[in-house]
């Protein structure tokens, strides 16, 4: 009787010929027990530098998804024979009870990999058509994989304008399209890296996720779109031409109130506080008057922080407008050059908004915006 291979191997086997994957070696426990010295030389002979142990029960395809549920080794060094035996005990023991017939596979591990990540090619909470590239620059493809790490993520709708992404995320998304049509699904979930600007799968299976409502998403997000458009352009004794908006800035609502608030919430916080109590605050403390400008804006139910307001409010009046435009246009450059490190530390970590014993620090500050 011909055995069954679990899932995760069995995707692999059906993209290596398609796509970039690191070279593996797969083998069940019974064939370790048997063969345990004929397994470990060919995998000396065959990988020379490091590899990583991955697990692949039978289990971690199921209806619910055990992804990361069980172990796996990375960095284990080829040339020591009793490293490779400990971590493909480590990784079988990790299954619990062990049939004879349960995988495991090695594979190359790749050190000096540029990115490394996690995709999802729906939402993995509702289904709907957005996918979500979670990323880290490292060499280290376990971090983000393991889920030690929460790195960088970019998460945009399946069928948006190609031309609205950047270089790096259109190939990958082109990867993505190629996995999709592989597999006829839509829903996966597939971890990769960046060597040299090639892309590598190095592991890919379904995404286990049910659609709850069908929505127009075209039609919705072209309705935010001129929303925000209208809003970007739109006039105000404010300085500053540019528009952005956080979930974390300022009053931080997605902390206080949640990401995805129900609508009671917003309205509460947007009435008792961010509507008009925030600024005026501000004004009684000496800062620019900036009342009647609301500081929260809902877009799909996610509430949104108007950074054009909120840095304003920290601009000190007696300033002339003249150097209030530099300090804010600095403001801006920075944040936009740096969102990730930004966007819930304004008042921390870039403006100038209070009297302060580490003089160093706005001294670096007004350096740098030609002040």
């Amino acid at each position: 009787m011909k055995t069954k291979l679990p899932n995760k191997i069995k995707n692999l086997n059906l993209i290596k010929n398609l796509l970039l994957v690191p070279k593996y070696y797969y083998f069940n426990f019974e064939s370790y027990k048997k063969n345990k010295d004929i397994i470990i030389r060919k995998i000396q002979k065959e990988f020379k530098n490091k590899i990583i142990i991955r697990s692949a029960k039978s289990d971690e395809d199921i209806k619910i998804t055990n992804a990361g549920k069980y172990l796996s080794i990375p960095k284990v060094d080829t040339k020591n024979y009793k490293e490779i035996d400990k971590g493909i005990k480590k990784v079988f023991h990790s299954y619990g009870i062990i049939k004879k017939n349960e995988f495991l596979f090695v594979q190359e591990y790749i050190e000096d990999a540029n990115t490394v990540g996690v995709i999802f090619t729906i939402d993995p909470l509702n289904g709907s058509p957005f996918r979500t590239i979670n990323y880290t620059h490292t060499s280290s493809t376990d971090l983000i994989t393991s889920g030690k790490l929460n790195g960088k993520i970019c998460y945009f709708f399946k069928y948006i304008k190609k031309t609205k992404l950047n270089k790096k995320i259109k190939k990958i998304d082109n990867t993505i399209k190629k996995l999709e049509d592989k597999f006829s699904n839509t829903s996966l979930d597939i971890e990769f890296l960046i060597l040299k600007k090639k892309i590598y799968i190095l592991q890919v299976r379904k995404l286990n996720v049910q659609l709850n409502k069908k929505i127009n998403f075209k039609k919705s997000l072209e309705n935010l779109e001129n929303k925000i458009t209208k809003m970007t352009k739109e006039s105000s004794h404010l300085i500053g031409k540019e528009r952005y908006f956080s979930t974390m800035t300022d009053w931080n609502p997605v902390e206080i109130i949640g990401l995805k608030p129900k609508p009671l919430a917003i309205s509460l916080y947007q009435s008792l506080i961010t509507d008009e109590i925030w600024s005026e605050s501000r004004v009684n403390l000496g800062y620019k008057d900036v009342t009647k400008i609301p500081l929260l804006h809902s877009f799909f139910g996610t509430p949104y922080i108007d950074l054009r307001a909120d840095i304003n409010s920290f601009l000190i009046p007696k300033l002339s407008e003249k150097i209030q435009s530099k300090l804010l246009n600095f403001y801006f450059r920075s944040f936009k050059e740096n969102p990730y490190k930004f966007y819930d530390k304004i008042e921390t970590s870039l403006v100038i908004n209070c009297i302060s014993l580490d003089l160093e620090k706005y001294k670096k500050l007004l350096k740098k915006s030609n002040l």
